[in-house]
């Protein structure tokens, strides 16, 4: 992974697992799967990733929980995502990631988001920068101040209508 120039060092190597995580799955599509009682679809790649990335977190941040959305655990710390979009990575479709979240103090304070599909990772760090890594390639991300944010899209089907919605999405 090359140096990011405004990522804190202490996440270079878990941006390194996030990569070999990424190649894993995309090697290991299984082509079977269970669903949660929520319904959501849980396959065993989702099982591995979120396994591996608690390894790394017990090695490398001793002291921090770690809440996994398939292995649950106990809040703050890191909030790992193993395969955000299950049924779109078991299906093909390039809308599924790895997301991981370091919080402390009630903050987010870092962030990787990581398309399987396309080997995109979209990283964050609170008073650093929020980066694009696209085949070795980093590219630091800006945000659009032309553009008010009571007209901006927040998610993928949330835009924002609200001043308290306003509030909310300044906070991130």
């Amino acid at each position: 992974m090359n140096s990011l120039p405004n990522i804190s060092k202490e996440y270079e190597s878990l941006l390194s697992k996030v990569s070999e995580l990424v190649l894993y799955a995309q090697d290991h599509v299984p082509t079977k799967y269970d669903a949660k009682a929520n319904k959501e679809l849980v396959s065993e790649a989702d099982t591995y990733i979120e396994q591996e990335i608690k390894k790394y977190i017990a090695i490398n941040f001793p002291n921090e929980e770690t809440w996994g959305e398939e292995s649950g655990g106990n809040e703050g710390g890191w909030l790992i995502d193993p395969i955000d979009g299950t049924g779109q990575y078991l299906f093909g479709v390039p809308l599924s990631s790895i997301s991981i979240v370091r919080i402390q103090n009630c903050e987010s304070i870092f962030a990787v988001v990581a398309n399987i599909m396309t080997r995109e990772l979209f990283i964050a760090e609170r008073g650093k920068g929020a980066f694009l890594i696209v085949i070795n390639k980093t590219t630091e991300l800006k945000v659009n101040q032309e553009i008010p944010i009571e007209q901006s899209i927040v998610s993928w089907d949330h835009v924002v209508q609200e001043k308290s919605e306003v509030e909310w999405v300044t906070e991130l």
